[in-house]
């Protein structure tokens, strides 16, 4: 038999980059590695805590690196002290992640303010001033044009009450709510009122969207806390106008500022001094009264547009601002009050869900549409009450209630969540010994900016896990891990310096790592529960660990827990799941408790997790058939550079029963049907000299995308050869004899895969690093040498056995499949790697040829700019008021070759099992200035 280096893993090294680079170290804070075990000395203690995240934006100009604040309200009155603390990113963005030992629902307060280097940008004709000299002051003309930055106002306050928040202590929890001037009037005036509950706040909120017509028969209908505002400095032509609206609106006061001569902060005050002055209302047109008037915020809205050289809502702003010189006096605006109901759980397929709307108003209509989730047909929309079906999936649904009061037209909306979930399984069906396959990425960054930031691959195989049934439980389950687990990682870590130098060359990242496997031992029990469908819930508990270095800087490394959920792919034999794992280091209190406003890093690992029940005669033999590929592939090189490549394959992998240990591999890159069966995307952290210092240029971040649909090398495929472990549950492996020849010269590699306990699912992983590459180095007296290039790259394999036949539409018909996967992108804006897991599911209609995908996603991004990890919460294709807008369109072809599409940038392509109740699909989303890859993996549900 032979073995030919892998031909996809030579290809991204070669096509690897090059940069303008130099020599340094690097250092690290402590962490908790992947496995939960601190790096130092320290007690741990497991706890339950309770969590939740708020996200939003920022927006009036955009407030950047400005104090974000999360209160609960107790009693009527937000509380003194933040429950949580953040910091808004360049794009306005904040996130908020509480942690409390101390379960709260109910509702909150987000306030946004200044801190230490806080700044805004100007979205009027004009916000001030500049110091002489400030470098800011990009045409030098000293006056703060829009789209300028300038310092936030020591002054600036801007708040949002959210109706209701709960905390989880089995998951994150997330909610979303952006601060803008509209949502800062109606806080200051609820903060002033007796009885400040969840109704009083949706109220005025909506009294607000109402007054500047941000409703359907105007500008549009505009959720104050969930559309994102758009600020106008970023207005172009693909720009949603609900956000366009919104942004123009709440920037108006920047607008009014700079045409009144006040600055923005006082106009602010104003603005909510005279809505509260009011009693919750504004003054329509009056002049002459001195109050800011609701035609005179419109007018500067529309005159912003303009500023911004957009016209696309100059009908809807005249009609608005002839609608309000028609009035006098103060607004009187009384909308009605919708109330969907309390938020339920049921389970799948209930039948008679019902849904039980009201209303404050009588004689309102009444209008239910379903925001998201798997889509379910409703008995009717226009009753007060109405039921459906819950789908067999699990998952959350949410469902909006307009209420229309025919008199005056006026209108309020009102969502319900009704969550699916499982009834209990039998916990006997899987019970036994297992193994587990863990395949991860973590992103970490240190709390200080430009102090520390790393991007880790990693592989860890753990044996010895016992699963039995709880007792006294027919669902309830005891998992104990205590057996010896391996360990190979891969580790690009900057520390201060790394970008930027006095003199000379900046100084590289540190490539490093271990390939020769760590080897340890766990002793720990999880405790969860099987469902009826076959899905198993762990949970992980959090834990506090201190580390005190007698140096008076105690840290206390905190260990998030979280709930596992893991996707039967065979019956009580394999599972998988995708997972998020967090970690946060603090100062200790003096008491030895964490400092949540006073963070050292944030870790986060992104894993997948393949269990599979031991078969201690795993016969080779499985293994002999052809497999739909999927691979994805990352690297990085010293100077933070970072590639992603992805390609469909097929293998043919055949077996001798003479060596039955061995399994050898045909690869061929498969084109699928879109003809691109290769695509990479990159970015180049690039460096140039100037005057003998290095130095970062304007375009220093580039994308680039190419796709390629030939067999390779040369028209033939590649090779490889697997050993195979039969007593080790169809564990496998090239063996190290061979696999110093992956990467070729100046390299080391390994791979590792597992194998589902019937062969028909495999998933491996492929670890390098070489030094093909060359950088070229400049020193302070412009010599110029060519140096070797270190790089890390890892390469997931994740395949199905295939036949080979024509797929039909008529095999998905009405068809629903619970889905998880992985994604790692590159992003301009945010200059670093995000990486994200999800789950979910994809249901198809009735013609086979248009999926819904429904999908909750784990999201972590590093940001380069500050070197920040920052958390996301997104929905991916999910809402479902208008299906037939929302659904993707999906193609079949021979090869067992599935595509699935929507008229923006995201494909998904791949293969379908030979019973087809499993695909695997490449996942690519391409723009122009981002870009991400990766798999997610089905499995038939009904």
């Amino acid at each position: 038999m032979t073995f030919l280096r892998n031909p996809l893993a030579l290809a991204v090294i070669g096509g690897l980059l090059t940069a303008c680079s130099g020599g340094g170290t690097s250092t690290s804070n402590d962490t908790v590695d992947s496995d939960g075990n601190t790096n130092t000395s320290g007690q741990t203690e497991t706890v339950e805590v309770q969590r939740v995240s708020l996200t939003g934006l920022a927006v009036k100009g955009t407030a950047i690196g400005a104090k974000a604040e999360l209160f609960r309200v107790i009693n009527g009155q937000a509380e003194a002290s933040a429950f949580a603390n953040g910091t808004t990113d360049d794009n306005g963005r904040y996130t908020l992640d509480a942690v409390s030992d101390e379960a709260y629902s109910g509702p909150a307060l987000v306030k946004i303010s200044w801190q230490e280097g806080a700044e805004m940008v100007c979205d009027a004709d004009g916000c001030g001033n500049f110091s002489d000299g400030d470098e800011r002051d990009t045409n030098t003309n000293s006056v703060i044009d829009f789209g300028e930055r300038y310092d936030l106002p020591r002054d600036f306050v801007m708040s949002a009450f959210v109706p209701h928040i709960a905390t989880d202590s089995d998951d994150d929890t997330s909610y979303t709510a952006n601060i803008t001037s509209l949502t800062h009037i109606a806080a200051q005036y609820a903060a002033g009122q007796s009885g400040l509950d969840e109704e009083l706040i949706r109220k005025l909120n909506n009294r607000v969207r109402l007054l500047f017509g941000l409703s359907e028969d105007a500008l549009g209908e505009v959720d104050l806390l969930l559309t994102s505002p758009l600020d106008p400095t970023g207005i172009d032509g693909d720009s949603d106008p609900l956000q366009i609206a919104y942004g123009l609106i709440t920037g108006a006061l920047a607008q009014v500022a700079a045409d009144s001569g006040k600055t923005v902060d006082e106009i602010l005050a104003q603005f909510a001094e005279n809505f509260a002055d009011n009693s919750g209302q504004l003054n329509w047109n009056d002049g002459t009264s001195g109050e800011l008037t609701i035609q005179q915020i419109l007018q500067a809205a529309k005159a912003l547009a303009g500023t911004a050289g957009y016209s696309g809502l100059d009908t809807e702003f005249d009609d608005e601002i002839s609608a309000t010189g028609s009035k006098s006096g103060v607004s009187d605006l009384v909308p009605p009050v919708s109330r969907a109901g309390a938020d339920q759980v049921v389970t799948p397929g209930q039948t008679q869900v019902t849904l039980s709307g009201s209303s404050d108003t009588t004689g309102v209509s009444y209008l239910w549409s379903q925001v998201s989730g798997t889509p379910v047909t409703l008995s009717g929309t226009t009753t007060a009450s109405v039921t459906f079906t819950a789908p067999l999936t699990t998952g959350n649904l949410e469902f909006a209630l307009k209420v229309t009061d025919p008199e005056t037209t006026l209108t309020d909306i009102d969502r319900i969540v009704v969550s699916v979930k499982a009834s209990a399984g039998d916990n006997t069906s899987v019970a036994g010994k297992y193994r587990a396959y863990i395949p991860g990425m973590m992103l970490s960054s240190s709390a200080s900016a430009n102090e520390h930031t790393e991007v880790d691959s990693g592989l860890n195989v753990t044996s010895n896990i016992t699963v039995k049934a709880a007792t006294g439980s027919t669902s309830g389950l005891s998992v104990t891990i205590a057996g010896p687990h391996y360990d190979w990682r891969l580790e690009n870590s900057y520390s201060p310096g790394s970008f930027f130098s006095t003199s000379g060359a900046p100084a590289k990242s540190l490539v490093y790592g271990y390939l020769t496997p760590e080897v340890g031992s766990e002793s720990f029990t999880l405790s969860g529960s099987v469902y009826e469908n076959g899905n198993i819930q762990l949970t992980e508990p959090t834990s506090y660990e201190t580390d005190d270095s007698g140096d008076g800087t105690a840290t206390v490394h905190v260990s998030y827990g979280t709930a596992i959920n893991f996707l039967p792919l065979v019956d009580g034999n394999t599972y998988l799941a995708s997972h998020v794992y967090r970690s946060e280091g603090y100062a200790a209190n003096s008491d030895g408790t964490p400092n949540l406003s006073s963070m050292k890093y944030r870790d986060s690992d992104v894993e997948s997790i393949l269990l599979v029940k031991n078969n201690a005669d795993f016969a080779a033999s499985k293994f002999a058939d052809q497999y739909g590929m999927i691979t994805l592939t990352t690297a990085s090189d010293e100077t933070f550079s970072q590639i992603v490549t992805s390609e469909l394959q097929t293998w043919a992998m055949t077996y001798d029963a003479t060596v039955p240990s061995v399994i050898s591999t045909a690869i061929t890159s498969n084109a699928g049907l879109s003809g691109n069966g290769k695509v990479k995307t990159q970015y180049i952290h690039d460096l140039i000299i100037s005057e003998g210092v290095y130095v970062e240029p304007s375009n220093h971040f580039t994308v680039s995308s190419s796709s390629e649909s030939e067999t390779y090398p040369s028209g033939e495929p590649g090779e490889i050869v697997f050993a195979v472990d039969s007593s080790k549950s169809g564990q496998f492996r090239v063996p190290s004899s061979q696999s110093s020849a992956l990467l070729g010269d100046n390299s080391e590699a390994i791979l590792e895969g597992m194998a589902s306990g019937d062969g028909s699912f495999i998933m491996a992983t492929l670890l390098g690093q070489t030094s093909n590459g060359t950088y070229a180095y400049t020193d302070a007296s412009n010599n110029q040498t060519n140096q070797a290039l270190q790089a890390n790259l890892t390469e997931r394999y994740i395949g199905i056995k295939i036949d080979g036949s024509t797929i039909a539409a008529s095999d998905f018909m009405n068809k629903t499949f619970a889905v998880q996967g992985f994604t790692f992108g590159l992003n301009a804006d945010d200059r670093g790697p995000e990486v994200s897991a999800f789950s979910g599911s994809m249901s198809f209609d009735s013609t086979g040829t248009h999926p819904l995908i429904n999908v909750s996603e784990k999201h972590r991004t590093v940001n380069n700019s500050n070197f920040t990890l920052v958390r996301l919460n997104e929905v991916f294709s999910s809402s479902s008021d208008v299906q037939s807008e929302d659904y993707m369109t999906a193609e079949f072809g021979a090869g067992s070759l599935m595509k699935i599409y929507n008229n923006s940038d995201t494909t998904l392509e791949g293969f379908v099992s030979t019973n087809k109740d499993l695909f695997v699909l490449r996942i690519l989303v391409q723009g122009e200035t981002d870009g991400s890859q990766g798999y997610v993996i089905g499995r038939l549900v009904e």
